[in-house]
């Protein structure tokens, strides 16, 4: 199966998110290494979920973890790419020879110019950028359209199946982030909402 944009899942915790991710064709699979995170996964039962998984890119996240947790971790397990919310360590974690994803969150800029700027700052130095917003407004600005024309992105925030068409059609973004969950017991999931918005940007 092919989809119309790249898309990355964040936080997998589980075999049957990543199964059906893989066989609807996501680009990216995220697991979150961030102890105290309700959606942390154990080094182990990562490295069991992926002997079992072929196609998409693995993603390590870690958000502000710091660096020697980071190489502890990584030393643990295989993967592909490191996702990472500090633009301050990328040129230690470039180091590890790994490809970056570097997460902005929208909510912590007091300007376009000031995005702009760590994006250009990073650009060098990272594959990808996540472009999420923790605000109450969550509208997607006019300067996303611009900065996609310049940058990789892939947008966190403000996706649904009555936007997503619109959002490929007009921003030109590189890609878009979906959530995964967690299992209501094992080998079960509600995979509605997910499900909707991969369909719909099926290419038949």
């Amino acid at each position: 199966m092919a989809l119309k944009t790249k898309v990355k899942v964040n936080h997998i915790t589980n075999l049957s998110d990543a199964r059906y991710c893989a066989g609807m064709g996501v680009h990216y699979l995220g697991f979150s290494f961030i102890i105290g995170d309700d959606t942390y996964i154990d080094p182990e039962k990562y490295n069991e979920i992926k002997t079992w998984i072929s196609g998409p890119e693995f993603v390590a996240e870690f958000n502000n973890a710091d660096i020697s947790y980071i190489k502890n971790i990584l030393s643990r397990i295989s993967i592909d790419l490191i996702e990472t919310n500090q633009p301050d360590i990328l040129n230690q974690l470039g180091l590890i020879g790994k490809p970056i994803i570097l997460k902005l969150d929208l909510a912590k800029y007091q300007s376009f110019e000031d995005l702009r700027g760590d994006l250009s700052y990073a650009n060098d130095m990272v594959e990808l950028f996540i472009i999420e917003n923790t605000s109450k407004n969550t509208e997607i600005p006019d300067f996303i359209r611009e900065l996609a024309s310049s940058f990789r992105l892939l947008l966190g925030f403000n996706i649904d199946k009555t936007k997503i068409q619109t959002i490929i059609d007009e921003t030109a973004i590189y890609g878009i982030v979906l959530q995964g969950g967690k299992e209501e017991q094992v080998g079960f999931k509600d995979y509605d909402e997910l499900a909707d918005i991969l369909e719909l940007i099926e290419i038949e």
